[in-house]
């Protein structure tokens, strides 16, 4: 039994991997090589060319770095700080021999906005804005300033802010997003009133200016310290806290008393203005029990239903969502331009290559959720060595060479397997032009997806540690299986592929792309 399970390991370790080199290969390849050509002088030697970069960055200096580098690969190899002003470098810009670039400082650091999402929910739930309107309840939904929710009878939901901060609410609950990442006093605030039921807050700051309050009609409370644990029931005739990790400032709302509490402390507050009733934490109280539903509920979505979405990045130039939809049997992938506009949801810089710069993919795998409401837990970075070297062990790629490509290019035409340099002649745009190079990605990419669902691959140990080993990602060969078992159970799959919905538009000499962030967060729900 143990080689039939090495054996479906391995084609499921091969399935995720050809996924992300197939974003790879084909939307990277182009830029990569046709930026990075090996131009030789008549010695046959490297060209080369010197630049310095100085100011604002972690390794200020002179730098000798081969012809067509750009901008962006020069700064990320100088080490860009969270101060470093990139707004006046065009990122994509080749540097020029002697060229020096100037790091200003900013006044304040990077930093993502903050932010509110409805990650799970089961049973009845009412999403409601400040305006009045009615919004549709859906998994991954932000959550606006000024939304009031409702849990009916046998529903609950959990809520994130910021990064790793949680709220669950059970049912006959009801609360109301007040404040999310207002400025107050240096500190971004984020302010929840909780008019009845129980809910359950996970709270943990990941910056020193993070400031979290949960407000009731008896009792207000100020999370302390790093972050907290703790649950708030809301009665009419009382208002019970118990905290299970972390320090509470609580405190009436008109001021008149103020305690804090801190783990293992319970706290009843009485509407008829009785002193604060302080006790030890019950060992009966267990609020994981009242909330197992829920973790089932998210469990169950999670491996089962919900799309199985990762980040591909290959900077400077390429950046993808690739959507693997086990319920409708489908794979979208998802270009987005690499000079995005992200103006709104940070503060400090534009575009989501400076989020790169800035934070890596993590960072920008947040922000592009932000986009398409959806989460993206799993990313994969190429950069050209990668390609490279996994090209080489998978043997070239098989792809189908159109009519110009063939006269072109003086090889046949048809479906033929190309190595080397003739995958990137086959894609550059220089070839017969950009539509015909767009195409002939678009064609490869199906092409390597049908041989997903049909070819038998076994991969070696060897293999597997040349192409996993040396990538940064996150996806593990220990969790495909779930995923592989669910692209072979299902039949009739279809390849999407999609740009993000945007308008171009020019501030002096620089072009960026607002995201229309209506379609754009449609585009993973249409047939």
């Amino acid at each position: 039994m143990a080689p039939i399970k090495r054996n479906v390991v391995a084609r499921a370790v091969i399935f995720l991997t050809y996924i992300v080199l197939a974003g790879s290969l084909l939307w990277q390849a182009t830029r990569l090589f046709s930026d990075f050509k090996k131009k030789k002088s008549a010695l046959g030697r490297l060209e080369t060319m010197t630049v310095s970069v100085y100011g604002n960055v972690h390794q200020p200096g002179a730098y000798r770095v081969p012809a067509g580098t750009s901008t962006f690969e020069i700064l990320k190899v100088a080490g860009v700080r969270s101060t470093s002003d990139l707004t006046p470098f065009n990122l994509s810009a080749q540097i020029e021999e002697g060229q020096d670039i100037s790091v200003g400082e900013l006044k304040a650091p990077v930093a993502i906005k903050a932010s509110a999402r409805l990650e799970f929910f089961f049973g009845e739930l009412t999403v409601i804005s400040a305006e009045g309107i009615d919004r549709l309840p859906q998994e991954g939904m932000s959550i606006d300033e000024g939304d009031r929710l409702l849990a009916e009878e046998k529903a609950q939901a959990e809520f994130s802010i910021n990064v790793y901060s949680r709220i669950d609410m059970d049912n006959f609950s009801e609360i109301i997003f007040d404040k999310i990442g207002l400025d107050q006093e240096g500190r971004k605030l984020c302010k929840i009133f909780q008019k009845s039921g129980l809910c359950w807050y996970k709270i943990a700051y990941t910056e020193k200016d993070e400031l979290m309050r949960t407000l009731s009609p008896l009792i207000n409370i100020t999370v302390g310290g790093r972050g907290a644990d703790y649950t708030v029931d809301v009665k009419y005739s009382e208002t019970t806290i118990n905290v299970s990790d972390g320090l509470l400032l609580v405190e009436r709302p008109d001021g008149t008393d103020a305690m804090n509490l801190i783990a293992g402390q319970s706290l009843i507050v009485y509407n008829d203005g009785r002193p604060f009733e302080v006790t030890k934490l019950s060992l009966e109280i267990s609020t994981t029990e009242r909330f197992t539903q829920l973790a089932r509920t998210k469990a169950d979505l999670m491996m089962k239903h919900m799309p199985f979405n990762f980040m591909f990045c290959s900077p400077p130039a390429v950046f993808q969502l690739i959507s693997i939809q086990f319920e409708r049997s489908a794979v979208y992938v998802v270009a987005i331009p690499a000079e995005t506009s992200v103006s709104q949801f940070v503060q400090g810089f534009q575009t989501l290559q400076e989020a790169y710069l800035y934070g890596g993919v993590v960072f920008t795998s947040t922000l592009i959720e932000r986009i398409l409401n959806s989460r993206i837990p799993k990313y994969a970075v190429f950069d050209k060595n990668d390609i490279i070297r996994t090209a080489a062990s998978l043997g070239g790629l098989k792809v189908n060479v159109d009519d110009k490509a063939s006269a072109a290019l003086g090889i046949k035409n048809g479906m033929q397997v190309l190595k080397g340099e003739d995958v990137v002649e086959f894609l550059r745009p220089g070839l017969s032009g950009t539509k015909d190079s767009e195409d002939r990605q678009i064609s490869t990419l199906k092409s390597l997806f049908s041989q997903l669902q049909s070819k038998n691959i076994i991969l070696t140990s060897l293999l597997t540690d040349q192409i996993l080993t040396n990538i940064e990602t996150n996806i593990a060969a220990s969790e495909t299986m779930k995923h592989y078992n669910n692209f072979l159970f299902r039949k009739n799959w279809q390849f999407k592929s999609i740009s993000l919905p945007v308008i171009q538009v020019k501030s002096g000499d620089k072009i960026t792309f607002e995201p229309v962030l209506e379609k754009s967060r449609e585009i993973l729900f249409t047939d």
